[in-house]
């Protein structure tokens, strides 16, 4: 896990018109400044080492912070150069790799090896297969390499996601960054980034490829980019994997059950044990009260158990499991249960109380580390338990992330699956009760006439309504109206349905409207609040706050490609009467590694004490950042609407309004510490007139923009 940076001059190159270096050598220094300034500013996420490399021409340049969990020596080193004397091939990796050793011996007939880094895998994979070696790379990772010979850039994001990466296009250079602040660091003027106010009207990033500054975006999953100089053209990203869902009334699925567990299992096991071997430094677990964490925990104690029966004890220790303890909300602490399963399991357990006065003390740092916005305080609870095993030696944990998007696991999804047959299984699997079925039926009715859906049938141009309106519980939980607090201006493009179709194709809206509800809920969290929030607020901001690397086993590629061959009786199960059971295959699959009390458990969502007392450590915190002049210095909030907010909520113990309370706070300490600029509302999208562009969204029909905006392929530029 690391941190990385790049740039690469879009414009054609020209020679120093003096006819002397002096010009070159002013570039160059200047160049190397704003990548060291890049790379430094990500420091957190690599503490172990830095490096950075610019090409001849000082029209490319990579820089990289390294967090070293393979091959800890200086061989490790990034930028990786390739080797036989060629030195044409430059990379940066964020990431981790995994890969037999059938495949490293393959390669080493045609190259030299000069480390056994896993990113050096990149380079002879490239050199065999051209860009196509991105569909031989196993793992969670973000990469940049530059061909010299060819004076290409290539650029790419793991298939889900699971590992940041942001760019730009400014003053003709083409700026990449592991984070916004990389990307910031990068400009002339570090200070003078500008809100996206678009993307806060739209949920402040949790659904699209925007990020909250003006001209930065994310780079989709699961994509590759491949730019020249001198390439003046809009930039092209294309996909390399893409999630795909049996269609439901063309198809039977007659495999067994018990072939499909026993499948499932043998690829949730592998994924666990190359994230728990494929490390030279202790690996440890997240172990929460839930079947994903533990299934994690008990799957990799197997492997290592294994490890040291085969070399006879000289292998690495058993993993510690680090839990969070809340003294203050006995409702929320999951610790006695994870306590019970570290127990059973034979495993050292270390559980790191979270208090209100940690939470509010980390709350500005979490801020500027994470460049999240969140409606909870969990993600800053989890940066406390990321110090903590920090400070206790460990690089590397293995999380649960991913098993609730992959197989079904949230108990909203039943009423999705409870909307229509399993018409790919045998229907006395999921016959549910008519009772059952009106009420999903009458949720969903609700729900549509909520979002203005409910004639979504007949609206045959109406992207969003014919591919979101058909999930309701999707648009219920995660597509809130929260936004009353923007100026009235904003609030009136505040449409998080047009950033969730910025992340699919047109071919891919055209196959989902022939999903089944279910499948089609699960595809849209997947491609929107997992990488955007769960991933990259909760997870990855939080832990790389503190050096920590994440392994997400249930991510895996192999793992995600098998489950979207699931029919939907798999994931969420329903036999006549009985309460549906969610990510019952799951459940099935690690039932050997889990309690019982666990394997029964249902869902509860990890989250953080909202209720706490007026004159406290966090009402002190978001008292002093949501103020007025603090407010109206954003330009884009209604200081009316929110004047009370932060009182309120601590007096009534409301948890939206505690919840609006601290999402404005966040924005307001962003503000603050990136020294973004007041959105004056003449500033909007890239730098366009505000009315201008609003015009142009407002005429946007069936996924056209008519107007000046460029249309990418995965976004609306």
């Amino acid at each position: 896990m690391c941190g990385i940076s790049a740039v690469f001059d879009l414009r054609k190159r020209q020679q120093d018109s003096n006819g002397n270096n002096d010009g070159n050598k002013k570039r160059r220094a200047k160049l190397n400044a704003q990548l060291d300034r890049s790379v430094e500013s990500q420091r957190h996420r690599g503490p172990d080492d830095k490096g950075v490399w610019i090409n001849p021409e000082n029209s490319a340049g990579l820089g990289h912070v390294r967090l070293s969990t393979r091959d800890l020596s200086c061989a490790g080193h990034q930028p990786l150069h390739s080797s036989n004397g060629a030195d044409d091939l430059h990379i940066v990796v964020n990431g981790e790799l995994y890969y037999d050793e059938d495949l490293r011996a393959s390669l080493e007939q045609e190259y030299d090896f000069q480390s056994t880094s896993d990113s050096e895998i990149v380079i002879p994979l490239y050199r065999r297969y051209g860009v196509a070696f991105i569909d031989h790379l196993r793992g969670e990772f973000s990469l940049v390499l530059y061909d010299a010979k060819t004076q290409t850039l290539i650029a790419a994001r793991d298939r889900l996601g699971v590992k940041p990466l942001h760019y730009g296009v400014f003053d003709g250079r083409l700026l990449i960054a592991t984070q916004c602040k990389g990307i910031a660091e990068l400009l002339d003027d570090p200070r003078s980034l500008h809100w996206d106010v678009h993307c806060l009207a739209q949920g402040g990033g949790h659904y699209g490829n925007r990020t909250l500054f003006e001209g930065i975006k994310k780079f989709p999953p699961g994509h590759t980019l491949v730019v020249r100089h001198g390439q003046t053209e809009q930039l092209e990203f294309k996909p390399y994997f893409q999630t795909k869902y049996p269609v439901n009334n063309r198809s039977t699925d007659s495999r067994p059950a018990d072939d499909l567990i026993k499948k499932l299992h043998a690829h949730l096991f592998e994924a666990v044990r190359l994230r728990v071997v494929s490390s030279d430094v202790p690996v440890g677990v997240l172990l929460s009260g839930g079947v994903d964490s533990s299934a994690v925990a008990g799957m990799a104690t197997h492997v290592s158990r294994e490890r040291l029966e085969a070399n006879n004890g000289a292998a690495p220790p058993l993993p510690t499991c680090f839990t969070i303890w809340f003294p203050d909300d006995d409702e929320l602490d999951e610790s006695a249960i994870a306590s019970r399963t570290a127990e059973h399991l034979g495993l050292q357990l270390e559980k790191v109380a979270v208090t209100e006065q940690m939470l509010a003390d980390e709350f500005e740092e979490a801020c500027w580390l994470g460049e999240t916005l969140l409606w909870d305080l969990q993600h800053i609870a989890k940066k406390v338990l990321s110090r903590h095993i920090s400070q206790r030696g460990f690089k590397v944990v293995l999380n649960g992330d991913g098993a609730d998007e992959l197989f079904g696991g949230y108990a909203y999804l039943v009423a999705d699956r409870l909307l229509e047959d399993d018409k790919r299984r045998e229907t006395s699997l999921q016959h549910a009760s008519s009772a059952q079925r009106e009420r999903a039926r009458q949720e969903h009715v609700k729900t549509m006439e909520y979002y203005g859906m409910q004639h979504a049938a007949d609206q045959p141009d109406n992207q969003a309504a014919q591919v979101l309106g058909l999930s309701p519980s999707f648009c219920k939980l995660a597509v809130s109206r929260h936004d009353d607090w923007l100026v009235s201006d904003v609030r009136r493009l505040s449409d998080p349905f047009e950033a969730i179709l910025e992340c699919f194709s047109a071919t891919e809206i055209k196959e989902m409207a022939d999903y089944h509800p279910l499948h089609r809920a699960m595809l849209v969290s997947s491609k929107t609040l997992l990488p955007n929030k769960i991933i990259a607020g909760i997870s990855d901001g939080a832990e790389m706050a503190h050096s920590l690397e994440s392994r997400p086993p249930f991510l895996d590629h192999l793992v995600a490609q098998y489950s979207y061959t699931l029919s939907v009786d798999m994931l969420v199960h329903q036999e006549g009467d009985k309460p549906p059971v969610e990510k019952w295959i799951f459940r099935e699959a690690i039932k050997p590694y889990v309690t019982e009390e666990v394997y029964g458990r249902r869902k509860k969502a990890f989250a953080a004490p909202f209720r706490w007392d007026v004159g406290g450590p966090l009402h002190a915190k978001l008292s002093s950042l949501v103020t007025r002049e603090n407010i109206e210095r954003l330009g884009f909030v209604d200081w009316s609407k929110c004047e009370d907010m932060v009182d309120r909520s601590f007096e009534e113990k409301d948890q939206l309004l505690f919840r609006k309370a601290i999402w404005l706070a966040q924005i307001v300490s962003m503000g603050m510490q990136f020294g973004v600029q007041p959105w004056k509302g003449d500033r909007y999208v890239d730098g366009q007139v505000y009315g201008r562009v609003k015009g142009q969204i407002e005429g946007r029909t069936n996924g056209q923009v008519d107007g000046n905006c460029e249309k990418q392929p995965n976004g609306w530029h």
